[in-house]
């Protein structure tokens, strides 16, 4: 028998052998992916459970709606009852005014960031509707946000229609919460650059 032709069998048959068994552990291992882990105990904390709301989370018409419902059925008479209705509601305003044909509201909160602009932007319509149903007469209310350093943070306007509408069931909460939202403009200035383009 002819060694070289013995060696080449040997090799032959080896590579073979190899292969299957190669298949073979590759096959064995495919079913197992899904019990990776399993042996570990399970994951019972968020990384970042701090910055996590707690679920289900509330929609902006939520928030809005509440705030609205809240106050506008009840009897607001006048600027000042509306005034004493929303500092009872820990809203209070540097300025109230009627200017021109508006009811002009500054506001400064140090906590905005806590309370929302949606929180306090549904409280003011909601005690808007309960004024325009006692008769005041204005087209629109104007609600302007100020940083405690007295820079604008944006405004709000929320229209005597859309209250008149919401008040004879023409609209929704909902709907009247959701245009109230939709005016919502910030006017927030970019940051300046620290340093020149050219450097």
């Amino acid at each position: 028998m002819d060694r070289s032709a013995s060696v080449r069998e040997t090799s032959r048959r080896t590579v073979l052998l190899r292969g299957g068994a190669a298949i073979g552990t590759a096959l064995a291992l495919a079913g197992c992916t899904e019990d990776v882990g399993e042996e570990l105990p399970p994951n019972e904390h968020w990384p970042i459970a701090e910055l996590v709301p707690d679920l289900p989370v509330r929609q902006r018409s939520d928030v809005i709606e509440a705030r609205i419902d809240d106050l506008s059925s009840a009897e607001i008479r006048n600027v000042d009852e509306f005034v004493v209705a929303l500092e009872a509601r820990d809203l209070e305003f540097e300025s109230v005014s009627e200017v021109a044909d508006q009811l002009h509201l500054e506001y400064v909160d140090p906590d905005l960031q806590d309370r929302g602009t949606l929180a306090v932007a549904g409280t003011v319509a909601g005690a808007y509707a309960a004024l325009i149903n006692a008769g005041f007469e204005a087209r629109a209310l104007e609600l302007v946000f100020f940083e405690a350093d007295g820079s604008t943070i944006g405004l709000v306007e929320v229209a005597t229609e859309w209250a008149t509408e919401f008040l004879e069931g023409r609209l929704s909460t909902g709907e009247y919460g959701e245009l109230v939202a939709g005016s919502i403009e910030s006017r927030r200035e970019p940051p300046e650059p620290d340093v020149a383009p050219d450097e």
